[in-house]
């Protein structure tokens, strides 16, 4: 553990997020394609399409993820009768339509349109996109805005000639659900356009070109510009439950115990001895929505526990439950059975199975089965045990899902036949006809990015040197001298480490309106293995700082940043004193 202890100021805070790179991107594994058509009686098209990969995988463009590539597009002589130096185009004078180049990237299904209007020499460009990309034949560009003309470009960058060569660099934000926040820059143009599509692309695969209409015979080669990365997601963290559950059968006493970023607490009675009980958060009116992107691990745990009436050892499956993603109702869920010991060998079944409405929670397909006995056999009064299900989304489609009950584990491989791209949805399903009651307890939610490098990937992208100045303890700064933030400082609260800007990020105070405000920068979503901590006090000599007596308010989350404000009274002690602790687990 490693903490630094800051004193009390006040000014403005600014924000600075750190991102991981996930690689280069590749065409069909790698960083070159080419293709050509020989036309000798004009009116042809070049279409293809190219495999887009980073590492050997699709990339990923889920919400919140930027999907960045530079490459350059090539015009190429194929044959003695297009050497290098021919016009391109009907008659030489330019290419045949406006609409003569299009490029796109897809996931199979739909594409980001790029189009260029070259027709005489005089580019436009259009940003968009195509619904029904499904192959290079049929790509084609559907609807955009930000059209640019040729000011700023110069000849070179214009493709007018076959051996011209031009040079793209794009940009996509995936800033919401179905939008696309994309920028092209080509030779010192940018356009920029926020495209709306019907169906959310969370991955990019393929690379389209197509150029119309030539009368020349004409090759084309493809390069990406090697480091250009894509940007991964920090961890989520823990997800909120608030006291909002839907309970689908009135004959049971059902109700919420307690609500809080630590766990949430349900009990239900079953006084009816009806078999067929079922709560869930949220069916119909989604309380949380969490995202869950390729690469990442959501872990859903809690404590069963017997009430205080109950013998749970009657029936198969005495407890069920599902989590799931509420806008997909096609095999997206993961789900689970468990059984204690009065019926047969099987104890823990975790599988997938749909769930479209309350009925299905807890329906298992192609599952597996753990084997043997936990040392902790829920079939006793006041008895509990606690589990653990983990489900790493290793791509679109699939999900690597792992539950623990006691000392049982089992591991299932899953196939989602649709894009499970958020988890809003869960609830349990219980299978008893005794007169007893059911709690779950400790119940959270939390959503990581095992691929997230935290502080080591930080101090590589912003310029620190491994094993000379990349210490959390080390001051970079002036010469060695810093600026009053190390590291782990810089790291925590937004700052540079090789920029002297500890005026700018370390925590401010005030006193105003009998208050005294200690205001600081808080990752979000925070790296998990840093914590902050305000402590307060009157007294610096014998009584010590604590966090009892102050209260929190936080900003609106900007640049991966959120500003806190801390507070405490003046009105009884006319001296207060308030510091931040920051410390990084090892």
């Amino acid at each position: 553990m490693m903490n630094k202890k800051i004193g009390i100021m006040m000014a403005s805070l600014a924000a600075l997020a750190a991102s991981a790179a996930q690689g280069a991107i590749q065409l069909d594994g790698g960083s070159s394609v080419s293709g050509s058509i020989t036309n000798a009686n004009g009116g042809r098209d070049i279409s293809d399409s190219y495999a887009l990969t980073d590492g050997g995988s699709a990339v990923s463009l889920a919400i919140g993820e930027t999907f960045n590539m530079g490459f350059t597009i090539q015009t190429l002589s194929v044959d003695t009768n297009t050497p290098l130096g021919t016009k391109i185009g009907y008659g030489g004078t330019g290419w045949a339509l406006n609409d003569g180049l299009k490029l796109g990237f897809g996931d199979g299904a739909q594409a980001l349109a790029l189009q260029f209007q070259l027709k005489d020499f005089n580019p436009k460009l259009q940003l968009g996109g195509d619904s029904a990309a499904t192959s290079a034949g049929d790509f084609k560009f559907e609807s955009g805005s930000a059209e640019i003309t040729s000011a700023g470009l110069t000849n070179a960058e214009k493709l007018k000639f076959v051996g011209d060569t031009a040079t793209f660099n794009l940009t996509v934000d995936h800033t919401a659900a179905n939008t696309f926040d994309m920028t092209l820059d080509w030779g010192g143009w940018e356009a920029n356009y926020a495209y709306t599509s019907t169906v959310d692309m969370a991955s990019v695969s393929d690379f389209y070109v197509r150029i119309n209409d030539l009368d020349v015979n004409l090759g084309y080669e493809i390069t990406i510009i090697p480091g250009q990365p894509t940007s991964t997601n920090p961890p989520v963290g823990n997800v909120e439950f608030a006291a909002d559950w839907e309970f689908r059968d009135g004959s049971s006493n059902m109700a919420v115990l307690a609500s809080s970023a630590d766990g949430f607490s349900v009990e239900m009675t079953n006084s009816l001895a009806t078999n067929d009980k079922r709560f869930m958060y949220q069916m119909d009116a989604n309380s949380f929505d969490a995202p869950f992107q390729v690469g990442e691990t959501a872990t859903w745990s809690f404590t069963a526990g017997a009430g205080s009436t109950m013998a749970f050892n009657a029936e198969s499956a005495g407890l069920q439950g599902s989590m799931w993603d509420s806008g997909i109702e096609s095999d997206n869920a993961v789900s689970f059975q468990i059984d204690w010991g009065a019926v047969d060998t099987v104890y823990m079944r975790l599988g997938s199975d749909s769930v479209s409405g309350p009925a299905d929670i807890g329906s298992v397909a192609g599952a597996v089965d753990s084997v043997g006995t936990p040392s902790t056999v829920i079939n006793g009064i006041g008895q509990s045990a606690d589990f653990v299900i983990s489900m790493t989304r290793t791509s679109l489609t699939d999900v690597v899902a792992i539950m623990s009950y006691d000392d049982l584990s089992v591991t299932n491989d899953l196939t989602i036949s649709a894009n499970m791209d958020s988890l809003n949805e869960l609830g349990f399903r219980f299978r008893q006809t005794d007169d007893n009651a059911l709690i779950i307890s400790n119940m959270k939610l939390v959503i990581s990015n095992p691929n997230f490098e935290g502080y080591d990937s930080w101090a590589t992208d912003n310029g620190l040197t491994a094993g000379v100045n990349d210490g959390l303890g080390y001051d970079a700064e002036n010469g060695g001298l810093g600026d009053g933030m190390n590291n782990l400082l810089e790291y925590a609260l937004g700052g540079d480490p090789l920029v002297d800007d500890a005026d700018v990020y370390l925590p401010k105070s005030e006193v105003n309106g009998g208050f005294l405000h200690h205001v600081y920068n808080r990752q979000n979503p925070a790296d998990p293995k840093l914590t902050y901590t305000v402590l307060d006090g009157t007294d610096l000599v014998t009584g010590g700082l604590d966090n009892t007596n102050t209260s929190e308010t936080v900003s609106a989350v900007a640049n991966g940043f959120e500003t806190v404000t801390n507070t405490v009274s003046t009105a009884t002690e006319g001296k207060q004193f308030m510091k931040l602790k920051v410390e990084l687990a090892d």
